[in-house]
């Protein structure tokens, strides 16, 4: 099995001429494209946006991208760790075919509570990430790095 690191994503930030601020858009997300007075309102934006557009996506079971390397120009957003385990355990359940409901019925959880799970916004519980993690074949790997 391949892995997947969903630990954020690269965007572009470009200044707007006419109402000032930012206007960030992401290679990886098209059609991702949000806004903010000052830089760090744009990225606390993007995150937002990245957030919604990966969770349309998978409503839609589309895969969520895998990120691309930040290349010149771009700025890193990163995501949760939480965010990060949700999308590879969405990801996996694509690449195997399995639905929801036989996610939920190989951790022997009730079909709400996966659902909750996998909701992007919702603060799951890391041990039944890792359950679902588990039940797809996947372990997680924490790594910490400098901010």
């Amino acid at each position: 099995m391949t892995p997947h690191t969903f630990d954020g994503y690269a965007v572009t930030l470009t200044p707007d001429p006419e109402d000032g601020g930012y206007v960030v858009t992401c290679r990886d997300l098209p059609g991702l494209v949000t806004q903010g007075d000052s830089r760090d309102e744009a990225l606390a934006m993007a995150i937002d946006a990245i957030l919604a557009l990966l969770s349309g996506r998978l409503d839609r079971d589309q895969p969520p991208p895998a990120p691309s390397p930040v290349r010149a120009g771009e700025l890193w957003v990163p995501l949760s760790g939480l965010v990060a385990a949700k999308l590879a355990i969405r990801r996996a359940m694509l690449d195997q075919g399995l639905t929801q409901a036989a996610l939920a019925a190989r951790m022997g959880s009730p079909r709400k509570s996966l659902q909750r799970l996998l909701d992007l916004s919702h603060g799951s519980q890391w041990d039944q990430v890792e359950a679902a993690g588990a039940a797809l074949g996947l372990r997680f790997r924490v790594v910490a790095v400098a901010a």
